[in-house]
């Protein structure tokens, strides 16, 4: 009888303690902390929430949240920060029925996960979030796991280093998929090939035994410069078997293709006009490609390498990564005349020899090919005015005074074609006394007028 006096108090606190517990719904509510399976030498964190759920007018408010561990003879321990532990407080503001309660979020950051932090293998046991509120001595709890992944257990890939290629040439890419040491409690979800980004092809659930078997390489063939790039073999994980644990395992490799020059038997000649623009287009291909410009003056032997870094005139742009190089040069003139070459790298030396295309710049006058007809009809106009102010004074003076020149006068009903042509020399014979000629070449426009005398004629 004494004996049971003695353990009434004890189980009269418990009773009061279920009874509390029956009617309050203070405690860790939704979101609860998940169990976690965090990598090891990863970070992880886990978030726990303290709130009142009940609909009396007076709530209680969440004073903390403790994280504690507890090992398997029920000792508990509480984590506090250190370097490889820390916390995260945050409260938010409920408002329902016009009353205000708060909500405490606390988030628990493991920086370096470690074995040591497993609840199973760890020393100090599985992991609980203890909600205490405001005068209320009662705690309430939240238990969860943390599952540590050993780097082991986990497959890995593994594809080729950096692989340079010569256009037209055929690669297999393989993907090396290798088991972790506990192969059973990772399932494989799926092996993937990318390149730059974009699924080429892929094997769901590859066979656990003979995955490597079950997924094909991926072949090229006949390499130009859009086959370049970076190509992932992705391997998708499911950890421990778990449908909403996916983990992706990956490795990367650069297909490069050699850079070549695609030359042209004969240099190309660009023709532009003085203050306007002109592009020349480098046959240079390659991935990744890069290229340098060099100029040489019209007359000079000097050649100017790496053009375009530093002066504005010179602007050298491509519109895409497997486009080729344009070199534009910006309110042309006389003084860009001249043979400009485009080159695979040589360290920006003057050499254009060899792995270079050159090409032909000339710049033009705009009016260039009117020049010759403005000429002839300047010049036709002031002979008319020379015949015509000797045909008036002759009139005036007496009969068998001599010709003012001995020249004779053309008719006045004369028509005459003028036909200007560019590279050609052409000319226009009026009434067989008055002959125009012009001529244009590619760096100049010439035009003539010539008068014959009394009886000569134009083959003369």
């Amino acid at each position: 009888m004494a004996s049971f006096a003695g353990k009434l108090p004890t189980l009269l606190a418990l009773f009061l303690v279920e009874k509390a517990e029956g009617t309050d719904k203070f405690g860790i509510v939704k979101p609860f902390p998940e169990n976690i399976y965090p990598i090891e030498r990863t970070s992880a964190e886990v978030t726990c929430v303290a709130f009142d759920l009940s609909t009396e007018s007076k709530k209680k408010t969440p004073e903390r949240i403790l994280f504690m561990r507890r090992n398997k003879s029920g000792r508990y321990t509480i984590i506090t920060e250190t370097e490889n532990i820390y916390f995260r407080n945050r409260t938010e503001e409920v408002v329902e029925d016009g009353k205000k309660s708060k909500k405490l979020f606390v988030t628990m950051v493991i920086r370096n996960v470690t074995l040591n932090d497993d609840s199973t293998y760890g020393t100090l046991g599985r992991y609980e979030c203890h909600a205490f509120a405001v005068g209320d001595p009662v705690e309430r709890k939240h238990g969860f796991y943390v599952n540590v992944i050993l780097k082991t257990e986990i497959p890995t890939v593994t594809v080729p280093e950096v692989i340079v290629l010569r256009h037209s040439e055929n690669i297999t890419l393989a993907c090396n998929l290798t088991e972790g040491e506990d192969g059973g409690n990772t399932g494989l979800k799926s092996i993937s090939w990318y390149k730059d980004g974009v699924l080429k092809k892929t094997l769901r659930n590859p066979e656990p035994g003979n995955p490597q078997g079950s997924f094909e390489p991926l072949k090229l063939s006949n390499v130009g410069v859009k086959d370049g790039g970076n190509y992932t073999c992705l391997l998708i994980v499911l950890l421990r078997n778990k449908e909403d644990k996916k983990y992706s395992v990956s490795d990367s490799t650069m297909v490069e293709i050699a850079a070549w020059l695609d030359k042209q038997k004969v240099d190309p000649e660009y023709q532009g006009y003085k203050g306007r623009n002109v592009s020349l287009e480098c046959p240079a291909k390659g991935f990744p490609l890069h290229v340098e410009w060099k100029f040489k003056k019209k007359g000079e032997d000097k050649v100017r390498s790496c053009i375009g870094a530093l002066d504005g005139k010179y602007r050298i742009h491509r519109k895409g990564i497997y486009e080729p190089y344009f070199l534009t040069l910006t309110d042309l003139q006389y003084s860009d005349r001249g043979s400009y070459y485009c080159c695979l790298p040589s360290n920006c030396s003057d050499s254009v020899q060899g792995n270079c295309q050159r090409f032909v710049l000339r710049v033009r006058d705009p009016l260039g090919p009117l020049w010759p007809v403005i000429g002839i009809i300047v010049e036709a106009i002031v002979l008319f005015l020379i015949i015509f102010i000797a045909e008036k004074r002759s009139k005036n003076k007496k009969r068998g005074t001599k010709a003012i020149s001995s020249y004779r006068v053309f008719s006045h009903d004369v028509t005459a074609a003028i036909l200007v042509s560019q590279n050609n020399e052409t000319a226009a014979i009026l009434d067989k006394r008055v002959e125009f000629r012009s001529s244009s070449s590619i760096d100049s426009d010439r035009g003539q007028v010539r008068l014959r005398k009394v009886g000569e004629t134009a083959d003369a």
